[in-house]
């Protein structure tokens, strides 16, 4: 057995990922997340630094990861600070997306932490388990989120029960977990006003078959600034403005665009049901100039939301 080193930079005592023919692990000061791979062009081994374009998404320290190969590639990762932060990371397509997570606030305020993170195959899907610290006023505890798709349609909640009824009701119980939360809640569908959980038990305005409660939470995506260019000069220090905006969504509601949502209904919809998913092109006009104009998609309803691309219409002084 003959054992080579194969970099200098080192890596902390922690499980290393295997994903396809590389191997991901964490850097000593837990702040990088490496993946070394064999490069023929080099005829060696090649250490890379995933987190080169988001330094700040570590800066609790990363201390232990775990790898959520189907359906959507990604690495899961606990910090020190107890965060809990994503990576989605498809290598054949190029494709390297950071992203965050909190997993909310516990009774009067208290942070809830996130104390460890694993995957669990079942049927060839990848469950990802987390534990979580909290604090009910009176004591610590710890609670496991199975975070994956229930059935064929994800719950948009965390922390959720989602219960079907034979006969139409206005009432779910049993939310002992949730006691003194203002919960999110969906109704056959449709978003119901929140509530808060009182007794372990919610009242609705009106009733339904399938009911799902649990912990809203807002999704919030900005790209990187939009740099157009202008030859022979780059347009960083310009005022630039945009005329439109466009957002791509795949079967999903129409989400908030730098503040603004636009109309989620039409005449065409019928009354007391819930809205149409849509595939197409949403609209809102710019909002003003800046000089580094930016484009912010926020959804905090329990609705689906998948945005495909941004694009839009810009105007440039020079």
């Amino acid at each position: 057995i003959v054992i080579e080193p194969q970099s200098a930079y080192g890596s902390l005592a922690a499980t290393p990922l295997p994903i396809g023919n590389q191997v991901i692990y964490t850097s000593p000061d837990g702040r990088k997340l490496r993946a070394m791979g064999y490069r023929f062009e080099e005829s060696g081994w090649v250490s890379t630094d995933l987190t080169f374009a988001s330094e700040h998404i570590t800066l609790g320290r990363v201390y232990e990861m775990t790898w959520a190969q189907n359906p959507e590639n990604l690495i899961w990762a606990a910090d020190i600070e107890g965060n809990l932060i994503g990576c989605t990371y498809d290598l054949s397509n190029n494709i390297i997306g950071w992203h965050e997570h909190s997993i909310g606030d516990g009774v009067e305020g208290q942070r809830r932490r996130v104390n460890s993170v694993a995957t669990l195959r079942l049927l060839g899907t990848d469950t990802v388990w987390i534990g979580v610290r909290w604090n009910d006023g009176a004591a610590d505890n710890i609670s496991i989120l199975v975070l994956g798709i229930v059935g064929t349609e994800s719950l948009f909640t965390d922390e959720s029960l989602k219960r079907v009824y034979a006969t139409p009701t206005n009432q779910v119980t049993g939310l002992t977990w949730l006691e003194g939360r203002t919960v999110s809640i969906t109704v056959d569908g449709a978003v119901h006003p929140e509530r808060v959980v009182t007794g372990g038990t919610v009242d609705l305005q009106y009733s339904g078959l399938e009911i799902t409660v649990g912990l809203g939470y807002k999704r919030n995506l900005t790209p990187m600034p939009f740099e157009p260019g202008q030859d022979p000069n780059a347009t960083e220090p310009a005022i630039k403005r945009f005329n439109k905006i466009y957002a791509r969504v795949l079967a999903s509601m129409r989400p908030i665009i730098n503040g603004v949502r636009p109309a989620t209904r039409f005449p065409s919809d019928p009354m007391n049901t819930r809205g149409k998913v849509r595939t197409e092109d949403v609209q809102v006009l710019g909002l003003g100039p800046s000089r580094s104009e930016t484009v912010t998609i926020e959804e905090v309803l329990p609705i689906p939301l998948t945005v495909v691309s941004i694009y839009g219409e810009m105007g440039v002084e020079l």
